[in-house]
């Protein structure tokens, strides 16, 4: 069960949506980073640990770029299928699947140096791990269960 937070945390993290993450290059988005290197402080990494963190970190945020170009060509390509008389829907269907495919691909690159570090955490780092996702799941419950409230009074 524990293992399965780290790559959520992975998940959520690299699944920003680009509209999001209005940051120059790879960067991560404000918050991100700082919930990251909250997280990295309260494990009190071991030095071959924080490498593995810098690994992780570098690899979320060499693939964020490529994340947006994707992200990007795939509206652009909409748009313009969109303003067609008649638009090829079954074209827009295969770019998305071809799409969803390679960001999948960066995501589990990345993915892999997060379990690579976790590999590397002790029981009581995995412990303190498991508190913080657990906390940040309930968030993010909690926040699904407003938004529709939220959603129905702008309307």
């Amino acid at each position: 069960m524990i293992r399965s937070f780290l790559p959520l945390l992975a998940g959520t993290l690299i699944a920003l949506p680009p509209a999001i993450a209005g940051t120059r290059g790879g960067d991560l988005p404000g918050p991100v980073r700082a919930a990251l290197v909250e997280l990295q402080q309260s494990l009190q990494l071991t030095p071959p640990q924080q490498l593995q963190f810098a690994r992780a970190m570098a690899a979320t945020q060499d693939v964020l770029p490529q994340l947006r170009a994707n992200h990007k060509a795939m509206l652009d390509a909409t748009t313009n299928e969109l303003e067609k008389a008649v638009p090829d829907l079954a074209a827009l269907a295969v770019l998305r699947d071809d799409t969803v495919l390679a960001d999948l691909a960066l995501r589990q690159a990345a993915r892999a140096e997060w379990l690579a570090l976790y590999a590397l955490l002790t029981p009581e780092q995995v412990a303190l791990l498991r508190e913080e996702l657990k906390r940040r799941v309930e968030q993010m419950d909690t926040l699904r269960a407003v938004l529709p409230g939220i959603a129905v009074g702008l309307i």
